[in-house]
């Protein structure tokens, strides 16, 4: 029979429960940290003002189950669910007008444990991929063509950082990235490109809207599978 606000005082004098406690002790799990990893390298960011270190991930419409993934992920270091945000209509992106989708949208709350990825350059997020962050990098700024075969935007700034990346992707997980003549680009070639989908394959979930799109729509994957066999 207590009120909401006796309860509150009782957390907060007796237990110290409060917003600035839950802000400053909340800490990241492990599938969070790489879903984390991977999103700063692909489609999300950190909120850069001094004290809102929040976490923030949008996806167009056609990922709106991808989107939805990602927050079930960060759930607990969330308020609201996603928000639905309507696209710009008659949006001119470089000599072209065009209709954006709409688009889905979250954060999280503001906590210190995101501080540290602020000071991560790009290649100290790619330093740390592992098959899971990688998987959620390739399915965010990744595109398998008609073939089967996969492409990378990652615009590094620098000749070393591309080598670097390169370099990183064959150590640990023995793919070939070949930067292409547009730099921002990396391609990779059969074998590699279904080593990238298999291992998409066995850290998402298959049934999500991303993977039907990027993989399984027109038979990507079987051909490809059949090319390797």
């Amino acid at each position: 029979s207590c009120t909401k606000r006796v309860i509150e005082k009782w957390g907060q004098e007796k237990h110290h429960i409060d917003t600035y406690t839950r802000m400053k002790n909340k800490q990241l799990d492990s599938l969070q940290y790489d879903l984390i990893i991977g999103s700063l390298l692909g489609d999300g960011h950190i909120d850069q003002r001094e004290n809102f270190p929040l976490f923030i991930v949008s996806h167009a419409e056609n990922q709106k189950d991808y989107l939805y993934y990602k927050y079930q992920i960060m759930q607990d270091l969330c308020e609201m669910t996603p928000t639905k945000y309507e696209g710009k209509k008659q949006h001119k992106i470089m000599n072209s007008i065009c209709d954006c989708q709409d688009f889905y949208r979250f954060n999280t709350r503001t906590y210190h444990s995101l501080k540290p990825f602020r000071k991560m350059s790009k290649i100290d997020l790619i330093n740390q991929l592992n098959e899971y962050s990688l998987s959620i990098w390739m399915l965010d700024d990744g595109h398998c063509d008609e073939k089967g075969y996969w492409e990378l935007c990652a615009p590094l700034e620098t000749d070393e950082e591309r080598y670097m990346l390169v370099n990183i992707l064959f150590d640990k997980f023995g793919i070939t990235a070949i930067n292409q003549k547009d730099n921002r680009y990396f391609r990779f070639h059969t074998e590699d490109s279904f080593k990238i989908t298999e291992m998409i394959l066995s850290n998402i979930p298959n049934y999500l809207d991303i993977i039907q799109n990027k993989i399984f729509n027109k038979k990507k994957y079987i051909q490809l599978r059949g090319d390797i066999n």
